[in-house]
């Protein structure tokens, strides 16, 4: 995605990649994919880092995920979206599209809660996602860009 930011334009990126992005930071906490035990963050616990490696993802389906209707989030493998992170439950949240082009964000009665501009969301209801919101998925802070953004980022990487 990097190559083809330096490449097109941004209205060329922008019309390539109609759909929204997650970025986020994922430290090298030594989380692997096979980490079964979900930790319960404290409400003291410190903000999170900012250091690590810098992630872009689209909000878009993986290939052979099943429920074409939802991408999902959390730190099994088999999720749309993996966010290595042990406050992250296995199947934390997912986003689904609407036939008018909206997005919402649902949490899955996840044991740390997910938020939406500092709003915690209530379990299994769904709460409106935009472009520029932030999403805290455990602790992990997730920015919702569009591609225009994202292409703005990048191309400067």
């Amino acid at each position: 995605m990097l190559s083809l930011a330096k490449r097109l334009s941004q209205t060329d990126f922008a019309t390539r990649f109609p759909h929204l992005f997650l970025v986020f930071r994922e430290a090298e906490s030594g989380i692997t994919p096979f980490s079964f035990h979900t930790e319960v963050a404290s409400p003291s616990s410190p903000p999170p880092s900012l250091r690590g490696s810098l992630r872009v993802k689209p909000l878009v389906k993986s290939s052979g995920n099943p429920y074409a209707e939802r991408v999902s989030i959390g730190r099994a493998r088999n999720c749309d979206i993996i966010l290595r992170d042990s406050s992250v439950s296995k199947l934390h949240a997912q986003v689904r599209q609407g036939e008018d082009g909206t997005f919402q964000l649902i949490d899955l009665g996840s044991q740390n809660g997910t938020s939406i501009n500092a709003v915690k969301a209530k379990p299994n209801e769904p709460v409106p996602l935009n472009a520029d919101d932030l999403i805290t998925v455990g602790t992990v802070g997730v920015r919702v860009l569009n591609a225009k953004v994202v292409h703005t980022i990048l191309s400067k990487m």
